[in-house]
């Protein structure tokens, strides 16, 4: 029977918390981040999403109970737990998963900066080692996986790594507003995901969305290095009466070769599921 995710998660945390507390830390880190996306955002959990959210909304008072229970016990346990993925075998997983875990998932929400990318994606390589080594993965998959990873690691840790420097820039006010006259009045705002294209030493942004073709772009020297064309970067701009745009702030950069469209993922997120649900049962809340 092939191994489970969740044993060879639990094994390797156990194996690296053995070896030293500090990468038994990291392991724990990086197994709970690969086992929520496996679990809100993979789309293999798709119908038990819509099971726990049927359950959630019929049987709260239980649910609660038990969840204080589980708090209780894991506040004495030494490690956080692993979300548990149930009988989800390593098998189920493909290299497509593990691309979008790596390239999309952990730049999202840019909670993580390119060292802690970096260290977290040594980690991964870790595991797919131990569970090849362990079995739980088959030499043919363990060299798949191995290989998109190390395709992936280079262009996520460049993209983590101009995210941040493109914002903390940005929030610096080295992007300042035009001088005030009647031709630059603010007229609005523009915001989505723009592709980054470069042009005559600067670049322009195109948003697939928006009905503004395309929008020309000065970006500073130092970040071009770390700026591939096709890049999607989740950008705001203030738009001005002289046709001129301003960077306002900047959020995540994805490399176009990971770059999943939010559209495409919001049927996986766990609390969506959730709130459709509600609203099927009960679609005259004042709530909804």
């Amino acid at each position: 029977m092939p191994a489970t995710v969740q044993q060879s998660m639990e094994r390797f945390i156990h194996h690296r918390y053995h070896t030293d507390r500090e990468t038994g830390h990291m392991a724990d880190a990086c197994m709970n981040l690969l086992s929520d996306y496996l679990q809100f955002w993979s789309g293999l959990f798709q119908q038990d999403g819509l099971e726990m959210a049927e359950e959630l909304s019929s049987d709260t008072a239980d649910w609660e109970r038990e969840l204080d229970a589980k708090m209780a016990q894991w506040m004495d346990d030494d490690t956080a737990p692993v979300n548990d993925l149930g009988s989800l075998t390593i098998d189920q997983m493909d290299e497509e998963h593990l691309r979008e875990f790596i390239g999309w998932y952990l730049l999202k929400d840019m909670a993580l900066d390119s060292h802690q990318v970096r260290e977290l994606l040594d980690t991964l390589g870790g595991w797919i080692s131990f569970s090849r080594r362990n079995h739980a993965l088959e030499p043919k998959q363990a060299d798949a996986f191995s290989s998109i990873l190390e395709q992936t690691l280079p262009e996520t840790v460049r993209a983590a790594t101009a995210a941040n420097a493109l914002q903390q820039m940005v929030q610096s006010g080295q992007f300042r507003a035009p001088p005030a006259t009647d031709r630059c009045t603010l007229r609005g705002f523009v915001a989505g995901m723009a592709r980054l294209r470069p042009a005559q030493g600067s670049y322009l942004l195109t948003f697939d969305d928006n009905e503004i073709a395309s929008i020309p772009i000065t970006l500073p020297q130092v970040l071009h290095p770390l700026l591939r064309e096709g890049d999607v970067l989740h950008i705001y701009l203030a738009s001005y009466g002289d046709q001129r745009y301003r960077l306002v702030d900047s959020g995540p950069l994805f490399p176009a070769s990971t770059w999943v469209e939010a559209t495409l993922m919001e049927r996986f997120a766990p609390m969506d599921t959730i709130e459709a649900l509600e609203w099927d049962q009960n679609p005259g809340s004042p709530l909804n």
